[in-house]
C-alpha cells in the first residue's frame, strides 16, 4: 500500500446541536410552534446541515411513529439549500428512524432525545434528483511519509525521515505501523496516539502492517540479518521469525483467537514466491515464476491472500482461498489490499488501461472490476467496506487520495500515497 502525493477532503463525527427535543408541555418539540412536529437538526463533516422534520399527526406524544411523514431539507455550507427529500417512516426504533423515500429504497438517521441528529447513512437522490452523500463517519488515513489523517486533520508522527505502511483504530486509540532513520540505520517501530515504540533489532528492520488485538499489538515485517531480508511479527515487542534459509519479507498480518496469519514471500532460486504462515508454519501458494502475497484476511477456516503472479512475462492480479488462485481482470496488474464481507470478496490494486496507456487504480468485487481513476498514474493500496460503501485509497497522479465508492478526494499537497485506511462510524 505506497507511493507518493495525498489529498484528503475528510468525512468527520461533526456533530451541532440543533433545537431541543423536549417536550415544551403542549406535545411539541422546544424549537418547533407546531405540536404535530418532531424536529431535529445536525451537521456533518463536510458542512452540509441537516434539518429534519417529522409530521406526526394527531398524537400528543412527540416521538415519531412508522406512517408518519418526514422532510428533510440539506443545506450547503454557505446556507443555501442544496435539496431535500420527503417520504414515510417505516420504523423508528431505539432512536433509529427508518426512512423510506420516494427515490430510493430508504436511509436511516440516527436522532438523539436532545433533537440533535448524529448519524444518516449512506447515500440518497434528493427530490430534485442529485445523489448526495452523507458525511458522518470518521475516516482515517496514514500516509506513508509518517503522517495520519482524521477527517481532514493532518497529524504529524515524526519530523524527519520516518514512513508508516499501516494503520487500525481501537475506540479512541489509533495505531499506525512503520519504521524511521536515524542515519543510516533504519527503525521498526508503531505509533500509539502519536507515542512511538521502537522495536529493537541491532540492524535495519521495518515493519508493514499492524493489528491489534485486545491489549496485544501484532506488526509484520521484516529485519536486516547479514545482508539479507528475514520476515518477522512482533508481538508486544516480542519478534517471531518466520523464514531464515533466504531473503524474506512479511507483509500482512492478522490473527483469529490464538492463530497469527502473516503474507508475505520468500526467495527461491531467485524466484519470488508468494506464501503465508499460520503460527510460522509455511504455506506456498504460487510457485511458478515470480509471485507476491500482500494482504491477508481470514474468515472462520477460510484464508483469503491478495497478491499477483507472472503470467507470461507479466504481473497478474489474483487472490487465492484456501490457496486456490481467482485471477482478477485487467491486463499488468497488482492486487494490494483484500477484504472479505459476507460472500463478496473485495480487492484494491490497480492494471495497465490499453486504452489510455495508464496504470488505473481499480478495485475488484468478487471478479467484478471498478475503476478509480484514469490518470497518468494511480494505484488502490487499501480497502474496507462499511454498509453499502466501497472505501478505498492510495495515490492519482502521485496524490494522496481515498475514494468512497468511485469518487476520488485529493488530499493537501504535498503529501504521500495513503497506505492505510480505517472507517469508524
Amino acid at each position: 500500500m505506497k507511493n507518493k502525493k495525498i489529498l484528503l477532503a475528510m468525512l468527520a463525527i461533526a456533530l451541532v446541536l440543533g433545537m431541543a427535543a423536549c417536550d415544551n408541555g403542549s406535545g411539541g418539540v422546544a424549537g418547533s410552534s407546531d405540536p404535530a412536529l418532531a424536529a431535529y437538526t445536525g451537521s456533518d463533516a463536510n458542512g452540509y446541515v441537516y434539518r429534519l422534520t417529522v409530521t406526526k399527526g394527531a398524537r400528543v406524544a412527540y416521538t415519531p411513529a412508522a406512517g408518519d411523514t418526514y422532510l428533510l431539507i440539506v443545506l450547503n455550507s454557505g446556507g443555501s439549500e442544496a435539496g431535500r427529500s420527503t417520504g414515510t417512516v417505516k420504523a423508528f426504533t431505539g432512536g433509529v428512524l427508518t426512512l423510506t423515500t420516494s427515490k430510493d429504497s430508504g436511509f436511516t438517521i440516527t436522532v438523539a432525545t436532545d433533537g440533535t441528529i448524529k448519524s444518516i447513512s449512506g447515500t440518497i437522490t434528493l427530490d430534485n434528483d442529485v445523489s448526495h452523500s452523507f458525511a458522518f463517519t470518521n475516516i482515517y488515513l496514514a500516509e506513508q511519509t509518517a503522517y495520519y489523517w482524521k477527517n481532514g486533520t493532518r497529524i504529524d508522527l515524526h519530523t524527519t525521515d520516518s514512513y508508516a505502511s499501516s494503520i487500525m483504530v481501537v475506540g479512541s486509540d489509533v495505531y499506525l505501523a512503520g519504521y524511521y532513520y536515524d542515519g543510516d540505520k533504519s527503525t521498526a517501530c508503531y505509533w500509539k496516539n502519536g507515542i512511538k515504540t521502537d522495536l529493537h533489532t541491532p540492524s535495519d528492520s521495518f515493519t508493514e502492517s499492524i493489528t491489534v488485538v485486545g491489549s496485544d499489538v501484532y506488526l509484520a515485517g521484516d529485519y536486516d540479518k547479514s545482508g539479507t531480508a528475514i520476515a518477522c511479527y512482533w508481538k508486544n515487542g516480542i519478534k517471531t521469525d518466520l523464514h531464515t534459509t533466504s531473503y524474506s519479507i512479511a507483509k500482512s498480518i492478522t490473527v483469529v483467537g490464538t492463530d497469527v496469519y502473516v503474507a508475505g514471500r520468500y526467495r527461491d532460486n531467485n524466484n519470488n514466491v508468494a506464501c503465508y504462515w499460520k503460527n510460522g508454519i509455511k504455506t506456498d501458494l504460487h510457485t511458478d515464476g515470480v509471485t507476491n502475497a500482500n494482504s491477508i484476511t481470514v474468515v472462520g477456516s477460510d484464508v483469503y491472500v491478495a497478491g499477483y503472479y507472472d503470467k507470461s512475462g507479466t504481473n497478474n492480479a489474483c487472490y487465492w482461498k484456501n490457496g486456490i488462485k481467482t485471477d482478477l481482470p485487467g491486463s499488468i496488474s497488482e492486487a494490494d489490499s483484500i477484504i472479505v464481507v459476507g460472500a463478496d470478496v473485495y480487492t484494491a490494486g490497480n492494471y495497465y488501461n490499453r486504452d489510455d496507456g495508464s496504470q488505473t487504480a481499480c478495485y475488484w468485487k468478487n471478479d467484478t472490476r471498478t475503476d478509480l481513476s484514469h490518470d497518468s498514474n494511480s494505484k488502490a493500496l487499501c480497502i474496507t467496506v462499511v454498509g453499502a460503501d466501497v472505501y478505498t485509497a492510495g495515490y492519482s497522479n502521485y496524490n494522496g487520495c481515498y475514494w468512497i465508492n468511485n469518487t476520488r478526494t485529493d488530499l493537501p499537497a504535498p503529501a504521500g500515497s495513503i497506505v492505510g485506511i480505517a472507517v469508524v462510524n
